[in-house]
């Protein structure tokens, strides 16, 4: 069996988002005024997950759930492997993913004599069947970035599907 990769998920991302963006959001390179040239090797600066800056924020957890029963709607785990097993593989429409932030702790806060904490994936959740909005934070490190890069980069294809529509067609 031949295995062919396909640009058809690049130019979807790209083309879509990236035109009404001006930038390529897989590989975060400017987009052409014309319409998406696919970028070369030596300019494609690929941005580190921790180094994306996300406009405004989003607030863990749910407003209208908290307390004690917060832990159902906001989740920790200790590690990467720990939390893609438990969401991992879930069903990317009920469980659409619609922002990340990887946060890195700079240490701009920091007492003296204390250390900076790991770094965090922060995911949030619309788990649309039963209108759940919902969080989740696990400990990553860099060499993680591979595997969560892969994994957000599977689930932008959801979300992207549901704006489509709506993004201009590019060239």
């Amino acid at each position: 069996m031949t295995t062919v990769l396909s640009l058809a998920p690049h130019m979807a991302l790209c083309g879509a988002f990236g035109a009404a963006a001006g930038v390529c959001l897989t590989h975060h390179h400017a987009t052409a005024s014309a319409g998406h040239t696919e970028p070369k090797e030596n300019d494609m600066p690929e941005r580190h997950l921790w180094e994306i800056d996300h406009p405004y924020y989003c607030t863990e957890g749910n407003y209208f759930v908290g307390g004690l029963r917060r832990p159902e709607v906001h989740t920790e785990y200790d590690s990467w492997a720990e939390f893609h097993e438990e969401w991992g593989g879930n069903d990317p429409d009920m469980n659409l993913v619609f922002r990340w932030d990887w946060q890195r702790d700079n240490g701009e806060d920091l007492l003296e004599g204390e250390t900076a904490g790991p770094d965090k994936l922060l995911v949030f959740w619309v788990l649309q069947r039963k209108a759940i909005l919902r969080s989740t934070a696990c400990v990553v490190t860099e060499a993680d970035e591979p595997a969560v890069r892969a994994w957000l980069a599977d689930r932008a294809t959801t979300i992207r599907a549901v704006w489509e529509p709506l993004i201009p067609a590019t060239a």
